[in-house]
């Protein structure tokens, strides 16, 4: 059943009205709703208290934070803050979107007192702990952001949402899925759990050998990468290589911490790990061909040797031994490498 999700944007106003904006509109076209309270902006307590009703009805809170800490109550606290408190007392999954140059936000939205400025450095700790928490510079970089960290929301931290009245189920409908269930459970009884599971295909040995392409950018601008040689080599062989060049960055959602691997930089790497190994020297401007490397990602994780994305870290206790000893081990990599096409060593130099 097809749900959209109540997202409450919280920040500063006036400072932050075209990034508000750029939110709202990313969040819609996430298929989402976006709440924003310059609908009814929190200048006093009695307003704080129905923006507080608002905040109970959505399903993911979004702050983001800038130059200013906001209008103050009389409590000492900006409402900005406030919003914020009561987003963590009622246990809403929290996204924090912090700008990364505050030095280059312009004086008139920047705080100008001192007093200011140090609440709104406390408050950033305060946001910024235990929970997940992404840099921003322009507002291009925040809706990325923002489209991102509410998509991994969705999939980690799953919330009620909302669906159509006319959507939800009949007595009708409830009573076919009582009667499908039923007949489910005969089944079960009758041909065992597994019997109509799809037959996945084991992962082959660790000593079987597979290929993969090594590519070299292009000199002419928008010309794609060029293959310049595929090899034959065990995925056992390639483990260490793969594991020293791995390239990832690092997050926390609401205490849980997790990896995203940075293909880019890792074929970067892997390449010329592989290449310095087999011929003596790294080319730069070389990477390993990214659906290769996707198929060693897939592999090394059915094999346990790496985690699917959940964690602080990519290897496994497994994987970690492994590389070591396969490190240990290896001899040269020269003696169990096959060139199917192209030819090595390849250039370092630079063609034009």
């Amino acid at each position: 059943m097809s749900k959209k999700y109540q997202v409450f944007i919280s920040s500063t106003y006036t400072d932050l009205i075209a990034e508000r904006k750029a939110v709202e509109e990313t969040i819609i076209r996430a298929g989402d709703i976006p709440v924003g309270m310059e609908a009814f902006p929190a200048a006093d307590d009695e307003q704080f208290e129905f923006i507080k009703t608002v905040i109970d009805d959505c399903d993911y809170y979004v702050l983001i934070l800038a130059g200013r800490y906001g209008t103050i109550a009389e409590d000492g606290l900006s409402y900005t803050e406030k919003e914020f408190r009561y987003a963590v007392e009622k246990e809403i999954p929290i996204l924090v979107f912090l700008h990364s140059d505050t030095g280059s936000i312009p004086i008139d939205k920047s705080e100008s007192v001192d007093r200011s400025r140090k609440k709104l450095e406390k408050f950033i700790k305060l946001a910024s702990k235990k929970r997940m928490r992404t840099p921003w510079e322009n507002i291009d970089a925040l809706k990325l952001a923002v489209r991102v960290a509410l998509d991994h929301a969705k999939a980690t931290k799953p919330r009620p949402g909302w669906v159509r009245a006319d959507r939800l189920s009949s007595p009708e409908i409830l009573e076919e899925n009582r009667n499908l269930r039923k007949r489910i459970d005969q089944l079960v009884s009758e041909n065992g759990a597994g019997a109509w599971e799809t037959s996945l295909p084991k992962p082959p040995s660790i000593e079987e050998t597979t290929s993969i392409r090594v590519i070299r950018d292009s000199p002419g601008y928008g010309s794609d990468p060029i293959e310049v040689c595929k090899i034959e080599v065990s995925w056992r062989d390639l483990f260490p290589y793969f594991q020293a060049s791995l390239a990832c960055e690092f997050g926390d959602w609401g205490g849980s911490e997790y990896f995203s691997i940075d293909a880019k930089k890792s074929t970067n790497a892997f390449a010329n790990e592989i290449l310095f190994e087999l011929q003596g020297f790294a080319v730069p401007n070389c990477s390993i061909n990214e659906a290769d490397f996707q198929r060693l990602v897939a592999y090394y994780t059915e094999v346990k040797f790496m985690y699917d994305g959940a964690g602080a870290e990519p290897f496994t206790a497994d994987g970690k031994t492994a590389g070591r000893r396969m490190r240990i081990a290896t001899g040269s990599l020269n003696e169990r490498v096959n060139v199917v096409t192209g030819s090595l060593p390849i250039s370092d130099e630079i063609p034009f």
